[in-house]
């Protein structure tokens, strides 16, 4: 699980995608910005996502690799696109 300070903000590094066991990743508004890196699909192991609350903004990366992911938070964000 990996859960950041809610004062932490900044962009989401790409270097997420290296994370490939993590199973939640909750960034509840956390004040992140910018865009969601394509390397978030690499967490194919993950479970729960919460994105919900923060400044990001534009494509929704291809989540379809995503195969264990019950739970997905995206409200009250500026993403676009399907699930």
């Amino acid at each position: 699980i990996l859960g950041l300070n809610p004062n932490l903000g900044g962009s989401i590094p790409d270097e997420i995608g290296r994370l490939t066991r993590l199973e939640e990743l909750l960034l509840l508004s956390s004040d992140h910005t910018g865009g969601l890196p394509a390397e978030i699909s690499l967490l194919t192991s993950l479970v729960r996502l919460s994105l919900s609350g923060n400044d990001i903004s534009g494509p929704l990366p291809d989540l379809s690799a995503m195969t264990d992911l019950v739970q997905l938070f995206l409200y009250e964000t500026g993403l676009s696109g399907t699930v």
